[in-house]
């Protein structure tokens, strides 16, 4: 004769066919997230920030690689590119080291006061 199963082990069952469904759903949604950030990452990648137009990178003479837009002419560089930079022309008295020490001066500073950098790239 079959054995009737008790109500706690039903439960029981029940919660691990949960858990297991919520860990799939769980999976699923990172999994199309992480789609969407490469889809989104593929749309943009050396895009131009200011007109959407292709980047290109240009080695400048002092061997610095910035991305260049041919169509608005703008030059954007990378974090690293910018430290070199920055290492670059401290000291010097010209117009690129006084807009950099504007920055090195806002990194510096713990209170995060100082360049606005949502204002300091706009012309």
């Amino acid at each position: 004769m079959p054995r009737k199963p008790h109500a706690t082990e039903e439960e029981y069952f029940a919660r691990e066919q949960a858990l297991k469904r919520d860990k799939l759903a769980r999976e699923e949604a990172d999994r199309k997230a992480k789609e969407e950030r490469e889809a989104l990452k593929k749309l943009h990648w050396m895009r131009c920030p200011q007109c959407g137009q292709e980047l290109k990178p240009l080695i400048t003479p002092q061997g610095f690689e910035v991305d260049h837009c041919e169509s608005c002419a703008g030059m954007w560089f990378d974090q690293k590119a910018l430290k070199r930079l920055n290492k670059a022309v401290e000291g010097s008295k010209n117009p690129i080291s006084s807009l950099l020490s504007r920055f090195r001066s806002s990194e510096k500073r713990e209170d995060g006061a100082g360049v606005d950098k949502g204002k300091a790239g706009k012309k």
